[in-house]
């Protein structure tokens, strides 16, 4: 019986030793393969950091990894944010009005600048605590409206140059679309312009 045992272990070391042997031999020495790899993303990109992608070579098991590029940034176009700031509604409950109309019935001149996310908290526009958590920054602009009311004898007017008539914020998807706004400030006078429009209906 201890013959028989010794014979079995004697032949399970030489199977183990030709199934190691076998395998070695089986592997191609990656300075002499001829590498075919197959490729896996190990760490998506984002808008902020740069992705990785791992290369394994399938005959000798080399492996590799190359850096993705970060994610383009969104562009809105200068069309498609005029398009969608017009549409802002002002809220003075219960009462609202578009950004569109308060500027057209109120302004005589004025220009817009448009900041992306990073911009307005870099200039101090908005505090990155004042942006929902749910809010992706790289898809968040900001709108300065500047200039002077225009003389109307029914409401009241700007008798000088405001920098910062009125401010807007904008979020908008993937496809450029806008999905949420609000009005972030605007001066006293431009407001009470709002107000008198707004209720007189």
């Amino acid at each position: 019986m201890k013959r028989i045992t010794s014979i079995i272990i004697v032949l399970l070391i030489v199977f183990s030793f030709a199934a190691c042997k076998a395998e070695n031999e089986s592997r191609v020495n990656p300075e002499s393969c001829e590498h075919t790899y197959s490729s896996e993303i190990t760490k998506a990109a984002t808008y902020d950091e740069e992705g990785e992608i791992t290369y394994t070579c399938t005959k000798c098991g080399d492996t590799h990894t190359e850096p993705l590029e970060k994610l383009p940034r969104p562009v809105v176009s200068k069309d498609d944010l005029n398009d969608a700031l017009s549409k802002v509604k002002y809220y003075n409950d219960p009462f609202s009005i578009s950004v569109g109309e308060l500027v057209n019935s109120t302004m005589d001149s004025y220009y817009v600048t448009y900041y992306t996310g990073e911009e307005a908290i870099e200039k101090g526009l908005i505090t990155k605590s004042q942006i929902a958590s749910s809010v992706d920054i790289n898809f968040l602009y900001y709108a300065v409206i500047s200039g002077d009311t225009m003389m109307n004898p029914d409401i009241p007017y700007l008798t000088e140059y405001n920098e910062r008539a009125l401010e807007v914020w904008m979020v908008f998807d993937e496809n450029n679309r806008l999905i949420d706004s609000g009005v972030s400030g605007i001066c006293s006078d431009l407001q009470t312009c709002a107000i008198l429009i707004m209720t007189s209906f």
